[in-house]
């Protein structure tokens, strides 16, 4: 009967570790919100003979190091999503790509910037970052410490 006991108990550990990691998606989500303002320019660029894209400098730096949160969209000549690359060196220099050589453009940028807030506090905002993992951690230690102690002879 006590081997039934720690068997239940090391496997009701860790099911609650799968669920409490299950959650971590949205409290992600939930950090990059608190995180971030959107923000919204217009931005033109000529490209040249042969050239199929064009750089664009933000006026703020971008949250991420990649694209996420980003979105740029043409609204002349044409109109619709394109793709760009973002320079994770400084944040703030966008590659529009996909454009027609000698055209000029004009797009809608979308992105996400730092909550002003936070550029006063920066280590607040390296703490919000770490939530995850400080919550892996703690998921993992608790209950690898819970099937430590269950598990222990009597």
């Amino acid at each position: 009967m006590q081997d039934l006991t720690r068997i239940s108990i090391t496997i009701a550990l860790i099911f609650l570790g799968v669920i409490s990691l299950a959650g971590l998606i949205p409290l992600a989500n939930e950090i990059t919100s608190m995180r971030s303002d959107v923000a919204t320019e217009s931005e033109s660029c000529t490209t040249g003979v042969g050239q199929t894209s064009c750089d664009v400098t933000l006026d703020s730096q971008h949250l991420f190091e990649d694209s996420t949160g980003l979105a740029v969209t043409e609204t002349s000549p044409g109109s619709g999503s394109l793709t760009s690359t973002l320079t994770p060196s400084d944040q703030v220099t966008l590659t529009i790509e996909g454009l027609s050589a000698s055209t000029s453009y004009a797009f809608s940028i979308n992105y996400l910037t730092e909550k002003e807030v936070l550029t006063e506090y920066g280590l607040f905002n390296d703490l919000l970052q770490m939530i995850p993992n400080i919550v892996v951690l703690m998921v993992v230690g608790l209950s690898g410490l819970g099937v430590l102690t269950v598990n222990l002879p009597p």
